[in-house]
């Protein structure tokens, strides 16, 4: 495992490196994407926030669609001048998009898991997703801030299997969930072996250095696990010792790009977002119907605003 993750790493300065990684695995991890100054905001954040964030309900653990989406250290992580680059950079390799052609940032959704709680692990829902549009070109990515046990679960080099995949199993809507939506055993195990065949691997845990970007093409079978922390350790740290020192807990900010023209209305999405303060998903295609007030997590309105005009 830890010779997978060497293999897969490279600086967030060395974009040609990475792209080459991303288009063989499906995925790359492009270490020093931050600095400690934003790491650390959102980390208090998360601190301050923490009553209001554990009372929201998640589809799956830690994953927060909706009330705590928006606050300034999280915009900030997006906005950060090597992200966008390495965004651009790799889409400019991919795609040969110009250097003037604009990006949307999707106001995309966060996770957070106090490894002190017990979390119940999802059923299996290994799956594809935002493939209504360009499956295979579009860019979905999340930073680490942090050292943690669970994580992001993925099948290198599935990306390039989509056509066969949704062969087997046809997409539904704008997602192709592959484990835990009906799907026969069988039908599961010809993509499983679609993937080993193709010199890949099922459902491998990663977990990025803090500070990381983590990319991925939107055709990599992918999910997660839940943070799970021996006994011991949840005996002997507190909470909030654990928080600050960045271990143990998973925080992640989801990061995703693309070219704007590919995107009717967006300037509409991210208003309707923000304001209502939920998220959209990795393409930043619609916002979820789920609200929060705003100021029960702290926001400052004005700052939204200064963001949807900007």
């Amino acid at each position: 495992m830890q010779q997978l993750i060497a293999d897969v790493s490279v600086p967030i300065t060395n974009i040609e490196a990475g792209f080459d990684i991303l288009e063989r695995e499906g995925f790359v991890i492009l270490t020093n994407a931050i600095d400690n100054v934003l790491a650390d905001n959102f980390v208090k954040f998360v601190d301050r926030s923490w009553p209001s964030i554990s009372t929201i309900k998640c589809p799956k653990p830690g994953q927060i669609k909706y009330g705590a989406c928006h606050d300034s250290s999280i915009h900030e992580i997006r906005r950060s001048p090597l992200i966008v680059n390495a965004f651009r950079q790799i889409y400019k390799l991919k795609r040969g998009i110009s250097p003037e052609e604009k990006l949307i940032i999707a106001p995309d959704g966060i996770n957070v898991q106090n490894p002190f709680e017990k979390y119940t692990a999802p059923s299996k829902w290994a799956h594809i997703d935002e493939i209504t549009n360009n499956p295979g070109r579009i860019l979905q990515g999340l930073v680490t801030i942090s050292e943690h046990s669970g994580g992001f679960l993925c099948s290198p080099r599935s990306h390039t299997l989509f056509d066969k995949i949704a062969k087997i199993i046809p997409p539904k809507n704008e997602w192709l969930r592959i484990e835990g939506n009906g799907a026969s055993a069988e039908q599961i195990n010809q993509i499983k072996t679609l993937v080993l065949e193709n010199g890949g691997a099922w459902q491998i845990q990663i977990n990025p250095p803090p500070n990381s970007l983590l990319i991925w093409y939107n055709t990599l079978i992918h999910s997660s696990t839940p943070t799970n922390i021996h006994a011991t350790l949840r005996k002997n740290l507190c909470p909030r010792q654990s928080l600050n020192e960045k271990i143990h807990w998973r925080l992640v900010v989801y990061v995703s790009m693309r070219p704007a023209k590919e995107v009717n209305e967006f300037s509409n999405i991210r208003h309707e977002a923000m304001r209502n303060n939920v998220s959209t998903g990795h393409s930043g295609e619609k916002a979820w119907k789920e609200s929060c007030e705003i100021h029960n997590m702290n926001f400052d309105p004005t700052y939204i605003e200064y963001l949807i005009k900007n």
